[in-house]
């Protein structure tokens, strides 16, 4: 895929859910509104008690506590939004929610599973360097729809956990239309979440990143995502020992190009419109029949549909990064749609090629420079 390199934090979902969905505020305090009641002002006590709601309107069965929330800013230097985790009663990490305001209906992203981190969490060091007594001087940045940095406003550096480069806020001039730009803002409402329908592929398979440079020493997202779907068509153990010689022949495969060397792993790039001669070939090989279509920017119903006459297929979604294009590309194993009251949002179901668990993408997220889909069909 091209642009297949997200040199950003990597994520590990037992239960990860992207939605750019709706959520309305509950009437949980007494906030503070500005502009006829239209805009409340999200503080952490009322961003808490929020993600306590949504958390029991999404799944009420488990008793989660919402911990203190770590605010996170825009690429303009301006807040918007928190990230908070949640806990069960014994103390273990029982999953998170992101709020976002630059997001039409303020869910960013979540996941409820047991031992699930935030991607804040999964910084490394950046809660303890945020909670230091020495008074880090840090903000969290969400650099892209996927990825998020700890940024030091002493060095004008950000680092993922991984690597640290120069940055600077894009528009930090710029007067803010309400408050400071430490205050973050949201509109005010009622309402609650649910899951409606949710239909997958028999067994979700998802080899992480980890497990592929260990064998492999290599990684590239379509290979990946093209591994996956070889386990559901050609009937092949996910058996992390024989991953390295399926990688390399995928990769050959696509024609899948070498970007940069580090750590000893090779990371590459492949086109999109590789992954369906290259899969099916691969498939042949392997004595599997399989056919394959391409779309540019296909709907939402073309995924559905693959995974209605249980098919899997790859979805290829660019986003711009740093002023710059990057994209990924993922196995999608199902699909789900959730409600807030009358409103529905569709989501696919899809192994993201990090990490092991499933991951919930809205599909009609605004900020996706570019989509492609590949579609498979099995005899």
């Amino acid at each position: 895929m091209e642009g297949d390199l997200m040199e950003s934090l990597k994520r590990k979902f037992n239960h990860f859910i992207l939605i750019v969905g709706v959520v309305l505020l509950c009437a949980l305090t007494s906030p503070v509104t500005c502009r006829a009641e239209s805009l409340t002002l999200l503080t952490p006590d009322l961003a808490r008690q929020m993600a306590e709601e949504f958390a029991c309107d999404v799944d009420g069965g488990v008793s989660r506590h919402a911990c203190d929330p770590i605010k996170i800013y825009g690429d303009n230097g301006r807040a918007i939004g928190y990230s908070i985790d949640f806990r069960k009663d014994d103390g273990e990490a029982a999953g998170y929610v992101i709020f976002d305001n630059s997001q039409e209906d303020l869910i960013s992203e979540y996941s409820l599973s047991d031992g699930a981190a935030s991607p804040v969490d999964r910084l490394g060091q950046a809660s303890v360097l945020l909670e230091s007594d020495g008074g880090y001087d840090g903000k969290v940045v969400k650099t892209s729809p996927f990825d998020y940095g700890l940024y030091s406003e002493e060095k004008n550096e950000i680092t993922d956990g991984l690597e640290t480069e120069a940055y600077s806020f894009d528009d930090e001039s710029e007067t803010p239309s309400t408050g400071s730009w430490d205050d973050v803002f949201i509109n005010t409402g009622t309402g609650g979440y649910g899951i409606s329908y949710m239909k997958t592929i028999p067994e979700f398979t998802s080899i992480s990143e980890d497990q592929v440079e260990a064998s492999a020493k290599r990684y590239a997202c379509a290979v990946s995502a093209m591994l996956n779907c070889s386990v559901f068509y050609c009937n092949l153990p996910s058996r992390f020992d024989k991953v390295k010689n399926e990688y390399d022949e995928l990769w050959s495969l696509s024609d899948t190009t070498k970007e940069r060397t580090t750590g000893g792993i090779t990371y590459g790039s492949t086109l999109n419109s590789k992954i369906g001669p290259a899969f099916t070939t691969y498939c042949s090989r392997h004595g599997k029949a399989v056919t394959y279509t391409y779309a540019d920017n296909p709907t939402f119903n073309a995924f559905s549909a693959r995974a209605d006459h249980n098919n899997m297929s790859i979805v290829c979604l660019g986003i711009n990064k740093n002023g710059k294009r990057s994209g990924h590309a993922m196995a999608v194993e199902g699909y789900g749609q959730m409600t807030n009251g009358a409103k529905k949002m569709n989501m696919l179901v899809v192994a993201d090629g990090w990490y092991s668990s499933p991951r919930y993408l809205n599909y009609a997220y605004a900020n996706y420079t570019d989509k492609a889909g590949v579609f498979f069909f099995g005899e």
